[in-house]
């Protein structure tokens, strides 16, 4: 895969779940991760929101408070 023009990425449509894994992981792939997700990019980017909005200057000092809420409690605490 090499980097320039690839008219794929600008049609204005929403990509499918396979064009994300292939993209997030070949990326990952050219900067040295050889197995990354769009999940491993979602757990990273709310670790740190949440280090930046509690203020703390170590993800470790912010996790200690983090406490994964059961699926289904979640669900029923969201639902209309």
């Amino acid at each position: 895969m090499t980097a320039g023009y690839n008219p794929g990425f600008y049609i204005d449509e929403a990509m499918n779940a396979e064009t994300i894994v292939r993209v997030v992981g070949g990326s990952g792939k050219r900067i040295g991760i050889e197995r990354l997700s769009a999940h491993d990019l979602r757990r990273k980017h709310i670790t740190l929101a949440m280090q930046a909005q509690a203020g703390h200057a170590n993800a470790a000092t912010t996790l200690l408070y983090a406490r994964p809420a059961e699926a289904k409690t979640r669900r029923a605490r969201i639902a209309f």
